[in-house]
């Protein structure tokens, strides 16, 4: 009866323990960086910060074909002890540029659209990589957060999302001004 309950615990946990599994690549950054057999150039080009998250435009060349990929590149400092700290970066793919801005006006209006006496209220965007963003409202508690990666996580003052939203625009000026598109 025991072996019967241990394997129901171990296969019901299993999926659990499954999702923390990263899987490969989840943006086309990563995917060229993995690539074998090819020679790759890559640039780095500072434009901007926002609160203790540092931008640069990260552009992958493939020295054969010639083909660009555009990124934006994320990064902070992080301290959680004496033996883990260091620099956390994450990246959003060029086409989540501009999706990151359009989710920023929504929730700049949602935002201001709450009541000091309003329910826990939550609003987060999810890129296909790491990184994170977002507020969420308990009452008159009004918080934002930037979660770079499982290291490094930002906490600010919600109302300074339209501030969030410019340094997003700032990195689709810098991908355009360099040659990208956002698709």
């Amino acid at each position: 009866m025991r072996i019967v309950i241990i394997a129901l615990i171990s296969l019901l946990t299993l999926p659990v323990h499954a999702d923390e599994i990263k899987k490969g690549p989840t943006t086309k950054f990563e995917q060229v960086l993995l690539q074998r057999g090819t020679l790759t150039l890559k640039e780095f080009f500072k434009f901007g910060k926002f609160n203790r998250v540092n931008g640069e435009i990260a552009v992958l060349t493939d020295i054969n074909t010639g083909k660009k990929v555009y990124a934006l590149r994320v990064s902070s400092s992080y301290y959680n002890s004496d033996y883990d700290n260091g620099e956390a970066s994450g990246v959003f793919d060029a086409k989540e540029v501009s999706s990151a801005i359009s989710s920023l006006e929504f929730m700049n209006k949602k935002l201001a659209s709450l009541a000091d006496n309003a329910p826990y209220t939550e609003v987060v965007y999810q890129g296909h990589g790491d990184p994170q963003f977002g507020f969420y409202v308990n009452g008159k508690d009004r918080k934002g957060f930037f979660k770079v990666n499982y290291k490094a996580s930002i906490f600010f003052d919600a109302n300074d999302l339209s501030a969030l939203e410019y340094f997003f625009q700032q990195a689709k000026q810098k991908i355009i001004s360099l040659g990208g598109t956002l698709d």
